[in-house]
């Protein structure tokens, strides 16, 4: 958590007692930056006699730093005024509904208890000989809000920076928001990407009138199958003297192949080339029977001598025409294929004592016709899914400060993405239309300062919330 915006308890000289009608005293502060969540905050509090029931701290919008119709935001958890000294304290209180607060945005900060009777109160403590806040003392002595010049309270505030970081590339801005992370057959609720008012700023100081909104969801690898490292108990020289050997294994999931990795070493300093071959499968799989059918791609070229002569992983990458499409429950066959043999070679890390990989090893010494199968050694091995991204054009463009999604997006996020690990919306500049930037400029809904937003929830005035949702 950052701080947001504080007062020392060191210039507290006085404390205040909350009384049968006055029951809310806190300070406004300017934000001086864009927060995700207001998280919690801190006052120099003490009691006087024997007060119960519970404060609460509370977060309002303001228009400015003496406005006195605050509109509440957050509400903290409740805090047993029991529990305090007789001696001023920093008591720390966190917010249980949270909101964000926008850059250059006025906002009150203060602490509500209402149980208070004579004798029997809670005091705050504050700055009566010497106030140097910004921002104004407010109090709320029942009916009516008023402020105080001549007070400031000691505070801290703490709040959480977004997650949204936004950059520059060519004719594009881009927005990566890596805290949202979908799998697969997520719904995403609701349909929008939320901007903050710092991001809307930049979009109009530096966007003309996209005429096109790229949706595009980079996403991370899948494990396809494997037969993890733990396994490794066996050094295989299959290598030294089959041009073919591998395993079949089987899809669980339908993506592109993206790379296949399998556990060798050096041996003796080998050197020239090696390749993995997709095959399409057929027999009974698991048993003698299931050999390799037809070559389905083929992967880049791995430099033998770049090998290490202790073990590792070894990536097979499959790229261009070679990103076959898997299809979840088919059963393939990954097989190594190299020529340079002999005492010089590659050793497959392999599993020989309690092999139970439902695969099968499979060998052919030289011609990739015939096969020789056997139920170990199993291999280790890792095949991944493709890891690329998907893009479509948003029909709608800005408005409110939120991205809305067409059902057809929608439904391709839901049923196709696995694992993204960003979302970034790229914004092309195509076309120069002054009206659109002198539209935008002056809309005060965009604005953190704003308080008749309709169309948004108690937290719209850091526009977190849209509550419409598109017909199409």
């Amino acid at each position: 958590m950052a701080l947001i915006a504080s007062y020392s308890e060191s210039n507290a000289d006085s404390y205040n007692g909350y009384g049968t009608t006055t029951t809310v005293y806190g300070q406004s502060f300017l934000a001086p930056d864009t927060y995700e969540t207001v998280d919690s905050c801190i006052f120099s509090l003490r009691k006087f006699g024997s007060p119960t029931g519970s404060a609460y701290a509370k977060l309002y919008l303001l228009s400015s730093y003496s406005d006195t119709s605050p509109e509440l935001l957050a509400t903290s958890e409740a805090l047993d005024v029991s529990t305090l000294t007789t001696t001023p304290a920093n008591i720390t209180f966190t917010f249980t509904t949270k909101s964000g607060i926008d850059k250059d945005g006025y906002y009150l900060i203060a602490v509500e208890y209402s149980a208070g009777s004579s004798g029997n109160v809670i005091n705050i403590g504050n700055d009566q000989s010497s106030p140097s806040h910004a921002g104004q003392w407010i109090f709320f002595t029942s009916p009516n809000w008023g402020t105080d010049t001549s007070s400031d309270v000691s505070f801290y505030v703490y709040g959480t920076l977004p997650s949204t970081t936004i950059t520059e590339n060519g004719t594009s801005l881009i927005f990566s928001t890596n805290n949202i992370n979908l799998s697969k057959g997520q719904n995403l609720s609701p349909s929008s990407l939320i901007l903050s008012n710092k991001d809307i700023n930049t979009i109009q100081n530096k966007l003309v009138s996209p005429t096109s909104l790229i949706y595009s969801v980079p996403i991370s690898s899948e494990l396809i199958d494997s037969y993890p490292l733990v396994n490794y108990d066996y050094d295989n020289n299959d290598l030294e003297f089959y041009y073919y050997s591998g395993l079949s294994f089987t899809a669980n999931s339908s993506l592109p192949l993206k790379k296949v990795q399998f556990y060798l070493k050096n041996v003796n300093s080998a050197t020239g080339n090696i390749v993995c071959y997709l095959y399409s499968h057929t027999g009974e799989f698991g048993t003698g029977t299931g050999i390799p059918q037809n070559i389905l791609a083929v992967s880049d070229v791995v430099d033998i001598s770049s090998v290490s002569s202790s073990y590792s992983l070894v990536d097979f990458n499959f790229s261009g025409i070679n990103k076959y499409s898997l299809e979840a429950g088919k059963h393939y066959c990954a097989i190594l294929y190299s020529t340079d043999l002999g005492y010089s070679y590659l050793s497959i890390g392999s599993d020989i004592s309690e092999p139970t990989f439902t695969g099968t090893h499979i060998i052919s010494v030289s011609n990739g016709i015939d096969w020789m199968v056997g139920v170990e050694p199993n291999f280790i091995f890792y095949a991944y899914g493709e890891s690329g991204s998907l893009s479509f054009n948003i029909v709608q463009t800005l408005s409110s400060a939120v991205l809305v999604l067409s059902a057809k997006a929608l439904t391709t996020i839901q049923t196709k993405i696995v694992n993204p690990t960003s979302l970034i919306f790229s914004f092309g500049i195509l076309k120069v239309v002054k009206e659109w930037v002198k539209r935008t400029k002056n809309i005060s809904t965009w604005t953190g300062k704003s308080k008749n937003i309709s169309t948004f929830t108690n937290k719209s005035k850091n526009t977190s919330i849209w509550t419409h949702k598109p017909k199409n």
